[in-house]
């Protein structure tokens, strides 16, 4: 038995697992009976519960082709790409729309003239053999959101010398890169929990009959890994990628804010070199402050008004630096200014007059009826003047007023002054 018909009684028992999985719906709504089969010009599909349709067959031409999946059949939105529906179509590349969630067994498997390949990140599973022979391309990307890489889903792609496999991938099947002579190394992301036998570094003997080592290959990824693991068990040399990307900042936020500074803070960045603060300005990011500390402190600005901040961490590696790929925001404000007011004695009455603060969205006023007394409320007002009525002719009292600014849900008070009238 050589080795293509080694692959074939795989493909065979293989496909009945993936039929009882799609009669089942494991991964999805279930589609309508074989015979619900709709051709409509080169396609045939099935419908789905949802409405949603997966293509089963395609009947048009292909040969040298640069093809786009239709993200749409009779108004029916494109989710899966099924069983064998294009195998052995001579396309020169294929596009994948965005929307097309599954691909399923054997789905572009001896698509051997097609040199580029395009899968969104709108795909969360591509069944066993999906490109399987495949033999023309050349470099792929498989984005995070492909939860399941299924097995020999990329067999036999003999020129394939580039794979890049985002993080957010779990799992990788057996078998999954067998017999991709070109490819002498793929980055293994941490988020992989799970790969199959002789996915990677391997071909078929078809002599001896046995798995046999690719040679020069080498897997890479972070130390203590699933990939070194992998390395470990079945021989394959091993190299530690050193992150270079740190992650994203989290629990930013406001430590301080004064009259006319304010004080950010995020938490510590594993393996972080330092940490670049931003403030907007004009509709852009402007780069105010670079720190080793995960703190950053801006004087200068003006009092009673509203900025917005945001932050990321950096790593250098080898003189050159590499951020975050996000950053958190956040709104903030400086505090208003003090108020300065007049008292001006009445009979019985105080007046208490002040102009107005910048930034300030309210004034509280206060009293008290000794110098060491505590302060009472007295009123808040949008107004710059009050008139405190009742008191008693010939007494002392204290009074001051407060600006306050209430931006972003947060009320930001002013510094105050404390100033004392006595009644006529």
């Amino acid at each position: 038995m050589n080795k293509k018909e080694v692959s074939l009684m795989k493909k065979r028992l293989t496909g009945i697992l993936t039929s009882l999985v799609l009669v089942f719906g494991i991964f999805g709504a279930v589609p309508a009976s074989a015979s619900s089969i709709i051709t409509s010009g080169y396609y045939k599909y099935t419908i789905y519960q949802n409405g949603a349709i997966q293509i089963v067959d395609y009947t048009g031409p292909s040969s040298g082709l640069k093809y786009t999946v239709p993200a749409s059949i009779d108004g029916r939105k494109v989710i899966a790409i099924g069983e064998e529906a294009f195998e052995g179509c001579d396309f020169a590349s294929i596009t994948i729309p965005n929307g097309i969630k599954h691909i399923y067994y054997g789905a572009f498997s001896a698509c051997m003239y097609a040199t580029s390949i395009s899968i969104p990140s709108s795909v969360t599973f591509i069944d066993n053999y999906a490109f399987d022979s495949c033999r023309s391309i050349k470099s792929i990307t498989i984005p995070g959101s492909v939860k399941k890489l299924g097995d020999s889903a990329f067999g036999y792609c003999a020129s394939l010398t580039k794979v890049s496999l985002k993080s957010g991938i779990q799992e990788i099947g057996k078998l999954a890169f067998e017999d991709c002579y070109s490819l002498k190394s793929v980055v293994v992301p941490n988020s992989v929990k799970n790969i199959g036998s002789y996915a990677f570094g391997f071909y078929y003997n078809d002599y001896s009959k046995t798995e046999d080592k690719i040679s020069g290959f080498k897997l890479y990824g972070s130390k203590g890994s699933v990939a070194q693991s992998y390395a470990g068990f079945f021989g394959v040399a091993f190299g530690v990628v050193v992150a270079t990307t740190p992650a994203n900042c989290t629990g930013f936020k406001v430590a301080a804010v004064s009259v006319k500074a304010v004080k950010l803070t995020c938490n510590k960045v594993a393996g972080a070199t330092g940490y670049v603060f931003y403030r907007a300005k004009a509709g852009k990011w402007v780069r105010v402050g670079v720190r080793k500390t995960n703190s950053f402190y801006e004087g200068n600005l003006a009092s009673g008004t509203s900025y917005r901040y945001a932050v990321k961490a950096y790593r250098t590696v080898k003189g050159k630096n590499y951020y975050s790929k996000s950053y958190p925001t956040l709104w903030t404000s400086t505090k208003p200014g003090t108020v300065n007011f007049t008292v001006t004695p009445g009979v019985g009455k105080v007046a208490l007059k002040w102009g107005k603060v910048r930034g300030a969205t309210e004034y509280i006023g206060y009293i008290k009826f000794s110098a060491n007394g505590s302060w009472n409320n007295l009123v808040e007002t949008k107004f710059t003047n009050m008139t405190v009525s009742g008191l008693t002719r010939g007494q002392t009292y204290w009074f001051t007023i407060k600006a306050v600014r209430t931006a972003h849900g947060k009320n930001y008070c002013g510094a105050f002054v404390t100033k004392s009238a006595k009644s006529k």
